[in-house]
């Protein structure tokens, strides 16, 4: 960016947007842009840019807009999402080198309709981009188009580590994007990947025409969600060794995931107990 700042006091954020002390009218229309946000060398930071809503849906944090950041050091999480955010849209972002997570949203409130286009998260020690809502009608309306997520996971500790991890997601898009050596700080587990689909609900997941440029051990796309239904097709996988482009295992009655035309995808299908896959290739 044309402007770089730094904390002034690296135990707070460097940008806040905070709609929890807002009242009733919240905070609507903010605008971020043209900025490096940089943690400075040897300091260990509070988030980047921090958003700030509470769990009560009557009250907004909405339509924001953030353009032409980047997001660079030893920060908590790059981009941290907290509470209610709606019809925010994340665009032309690099996030790089975090402690914890590139872009961090974990809410028990509404995050709906969040966009992320062009956005490059890399060299972060936790996930590149980590999704997990916990309120009752999930998160829904989350794009991912034109993603590139590589080389994050670089902590040694970090177990179920992926590129981009989604739980707690009633509709998701990951389009047109790609991943490349994720999760190599900590591949004892067996369970680096690139894509990971998880827990109890990930409904309309769709992953669609993006490249997974596999590396050394780590697969491809992940799902063991319980309720779990999306469409995998028009994605390439490139493989270094015995990789596992797609793997499924899911249990519940509900689940459906439709696995059309890939390049290169040898997708490895669980049965339940009851021998159903709830796959159709």
């Amino acid at each position: 960016g044309c402007v770089q700042i730094q904390p002034a006091n690296p135990t707070l954020p460097v940008i806040t947007i905070d709609a929890s002390s807002s009242g009733s009218s919240g905070i609507h229309f903010d605008e971020v842009s043209d900025l490096t946000i940089i943690c400075p060398s040897g300091t260990v930071c509070s988030d980047g840019l921090k958003i700030t809503g509470l769990t009560n849906i009557a009250q907004p944090n909405d339509f924001h807009r953030f353009t032409r950041l980047g997001v660079y050091g030893s920060f908590q999480n790059g981009i941290n999402l907290a509470g209610r955010t709606i019809w925010t849209e994340f665009e032309n972002i690099e996030v790089g080198n975090a402690i914890g997570n590139g872009i961090n949203i974990v809410s028990s409130g509404t995050t709906n309709e969040l966009t992320f286009r062009n956005v490059r998260t890399a060299q972060n020690g936790g996930y590149g981009i980590y999704v997990n809502n916990t309120q009752t009608d999930l998160a829904n309306g989350l794009l991912f188009d034109t993603v590139n997520a590589e080389y994050n996971g670089k902590n040694t500790n970090l177990g179920d580590c992926a590129g981009i991890y989604l739980t707690g997601v009633s509709q998701a898009n990951i389009q047109h994007s790609y991943f490349e050596g994720n999760c190599q700080g900590n591949t004892a587990d067996n369970r680096s990947v690139e894509v990971r689909v998880a827990g109890t609900y990930a409904q309309s997941v769709n992953i669609t025409d993006s490249v997974f440029n596999l590396q050394y051990a780590e697969g491809g796309i992940y799902n063991d969600a319980v309720q779990t239904t999306g469409v995998y097709q028009g994605n390439k996988f490139t493989t270094s060794q015995n990789n596992s482009t797609i793997y499924v295992a899911t249990s519940h009655p509900s689940s459906h995931i439709v696995i059309g035309d890939n390049f290169n995808a040898n997708p490895t299908i669980v049965p339940d107990g009851n021998g159903f896959t709830h796959v159709r290739m």
